[in-house]
């Protein structure tokens, strides 16, 4: 009679017969072979070399493209506060804002308001020199100035940047 432990944890002698019914008791709780203990317990490792090699290989690859999609998508967000902002600087009609820079000339030439408006883009390139927030108001500045260029319907001037036409 050897002494054997009982699937509810106490410890008894039991008789050779006693003892295979319990060997196969525990032969049918864990039915589990070789392989299939070896692929239940490969599978995730397999799984795990396989993708760390493949982003190792691309790497370079998925890098550039996450950061181009984390570029795009900020610079995006950025792009919708920018004409929130200027939106509410105009009003709900969207009327443009009129050019600060006078109608008429120190030598009595007058201005359009189109003229108008690209001596105001070019004044503004005197804001980013202000501690902090001076690039930010800048570029609002910049960008309001080109969207009531576009709502009266003027051309592009040469000191705006054609990128910077587009956005606004």
């Amino acid at each position: 009679m050897a002494l054997e432990l009982l699937p509810d944890g106490t410890f008894k002698k039991l008789t050779k017969v006693q003892t295979d019914a319990l060997n196969r008791y525990y032969k049918r709780e864990n039915k589990r072979d070789l392989p299939t203990e070896a692929i239940i317990s490969g599978l995730p490792i397999i799984l795990g070399v396989t993708i760390a090699s493949i982003a190792y290989v691309f790497r370079d690859d998925i890098k550039e493209q996450v950061l181009s999609a984390l570029e795009e998508e900020a610079i995006g967000a950025g792009f919708w506060v920018a004409n929130a902002i200027t939106r509410f600087t105009r009003g709900e009609q969207n009327i443009p804002t009129e050019p600060r820079t006078s109608e008429t000339t120190i030598q009595g030439n007058v201005l359009s308001k189109c003229q108008r408006y690209a001596g105001d883009y070019v004044s503004q390139n005197e804001i980013h020199v202000i501690p902090f927030v001076g690039g930010t108001l800048q570029a609002l500045a910049q960008l309001n100035t080109i969207q009531s260029m576009k709502l009266e319907g003027c051309s592009k001037p040469d000191v705006i940047p054609q990128a910077q036409w587009d956005q606004g």
